[in-house]
This record gives C-alpha cells, sequence and structure tokens, in this order.
C-alpha cells in the first residue's frame, strides 16, 4: 500500500480526482445551486470562488447561468474544465482576483471561504467580491459553524474507497479548528491523510465581516433548506446572503 501523509491539502493538487470522487454528493449540489439561482434574474451571470471540480459550476450551468469558476488548484480546475466545458475556469487567489466582467452573482460555496486564515484575508476576499458584483449582485457564502460542528468522526464507503472526516474545534495550529480527511482506496492501494487548520469558523464575524465590505440586507440563514439562523436556529452548514447596493 501506498501511504502519503501529509500536512496540507494534495486532495486539492495531486489527488483532486479522489476530491471528485468522495465530495460526490448531487442532492446537496441541486439544493444549493437551486438556492441561489432563486435570488437571481433568468440567465444570470455567477462568479464561482473556490469552484474546485466544478460540480456547482455544471449546476449552475444546467440552470441557464452563465459561468466562471475560480480555484488556485490547478489539477482541480482541468477536472472541472472536462467536467463543465460551458463554463470557464480560472486559476486565480480570490483575494486578489481582479477579472474585467462583472457578475449577478458571487458565490463561495462548501465552507470554501474557511481556507482563508486571517481576518485580512477574508476582508481582502469580500472587497474582490463586491468589485465583481453588479450594482444589486448577490453574494453567497456557505460557513461553518464551529458552536456546532460534530466531533464525533464520519465513516463513509464509497465502492473500494473508505473515508473518515473529523472536525475538532480548537484543537489546530493557533487555536484553530482541525478538519481531517482520511482516504483509503483498496483499488488502488492508496492512503491519503490531508489535513487542514481553519481559523475563522465563526458565522456571526461573517455577518459582520460582510457589512463592513460594504454590503446590504446581509442575512443568515439555517441552511439551504432553513429559516433565518439563531439561537434556536442553525445547523454546521449556515449560510450568508448580501448584496451589493444598488448606489
Amino acid at each position: 500500500m501506498t501511504s502519503l501523509l501529509v500536512d496540507g491539502a494534495t486532495l486539492y493538487g495531486c489527488h483532486a480526482s479522489l476530491y471528485d470522487v468522495i465530495y460526490r454528493n448531487d442532492d446537496y449540489y441541486r439544493r444549493s445551486a437551486a438556492f441561489v439561482v432563486a435570488r437571481l434574474p433568468p440567465n444570470p451571470a455567477i462568479l464561482d470562488l473556490c469552484a474546485g471540480t466544478g460540480t456547482h459550476a455544471r449546476e449552475f450551468v444546467a440552470a441557464g447561468a452563465g459561468v466562471v469558476g475560480v480555484d488556485r488548484s490547478p489539477q482541480m480546475l482541468a477536472i472541472a474544465r472536462t467536467k463543465v466545458p460551458q463554463a470557464s475556469f480560472v486559476c486565480a487567489d480570490i483575494r486578489e482576483l481582479a477579472l474585467p466582467a462583472r457578475f449577478d452573482a458571487v458565490v463561495c460555496l462548501y465552507g470554501s471561504i474557511h481556507y482563508l486564515e486571517t481576518p485580512d484575508d477574508v476582508h481582502a476576499a469580500l472587497a474582490r467580491a463586491y468589485d465583481h458584483l453588479v450594482p444589486g449582485g448577490v453574494l453567497v457564502l456557505e460557513l461553518r459553524d464551529h458552536d456546532r460542528l460534530a466531533s464525533e468522526p464520519v465513516e463513509r464507503k464509497l465502492g473500494p474507497i473508505s473515508v473518515s472526516t473529523r472536525w475538532r474545534r480548537g484543537e489546530g495550529a493557533r487555536g484553530g479548528d482541525l478538519y481531517v480527511v482520511a482516504i483509503t482506496d483498496l483499488e488502488t492501494g492508496v492512503h491519503v491523510v490531508d489535513v487542514h487548520h481553519l481559523f475563522q469558523t465563526d458565522p456571526l464575524r461573517f455577518v459582520r465581516w460582510t457589512a463592513e465590505a460594504g454590503f446590504a440586507d446581509v442575512a443568515l440563514f439555517a441552511g439551504y433548506d432553513g429559516g433565518l439562523f439563531g439561537p434556536d436556529r442553525g445547523g454546521d452548514a449556515p449560510v450568508l446572503v448580501a448584496k451589493r447596493p444598488v448606489n
């Protein structure tokens, strides 16, 4: 068996094809894409930040949207370009993005925004998102809530692939949350462990930062099917929605 143990993100690099398999959840992608598209005009233009292997982009295109996806991983974008040839994909850092186009929506889904390590990183990404929206355009961020993250491991079997994921609040570097993904592919003999340290997992801070970035109508939902987020209504994946003001 080949063992690859790293403190990093090989699932977003040399093992991007494994990422595409283990995070294949068609119901989730359909629901999250429908949530976004319902807030937009017909045939919208969508900027998909941290687009990964393009599964959200595929759902947006199926709903009639024009899509530009952005990610820092060339390996993930190679899969996305094959999966969604109708979309365009750009390899770039979302903190430094400067495209000539403006969009009806800018989205960053599946908790990807949490890989930004500092508040300054988040402020930079929000500023870039704001600048890429048309007036009245919509921002959608899928977040994680460290107060509601399950500490017990989640085990899954996908044919010959075994997947174990675990969140550990406050056990990461510099007091961040630790997220570990362990994968064994019995068919290929590959074993992968990805270790992530996530530092900004308080959704209410994102509400404040989004307002500070100039967005209006900032709302936090308890998920794609729930009402507004609150002490008695929440989940581990709240969704923030905001708009760039018209004036």
